[in-house]
């Protein structure tokens, strides 16, 4: 089973997603600056990371990144 962590403030989101048997993260990620100038989305998983900079709200970047 996986087991989703969400973690959301007033202009962040960050989560990981774990494998609870083996107690592995198979991705984690992080929203900043969610609606504001120089928003960043950063997204690790088993592929490697990948960063995008940007207006996430406005753009639906993090949308796209998930």
């Amino acid at each position: 089973m996986n087991i989703l962590v969400i973690n959301c403030g007033s202009s962040s989101l960050k989560f990981q997603l774990i494998d609870s048997e083996t107690e592995k993260c198979i991705a984690k990620g992080l929203c900043e600056r969610i609606g504001i100038e120089g928003s960043r989305i950063t997204y690790t998983s088993d592929g490697g990371e990948k960063e995008q900079t940007g207006t996430a709200a406005e753009s639906g970047a993090l949308q796209r990144a998930l």
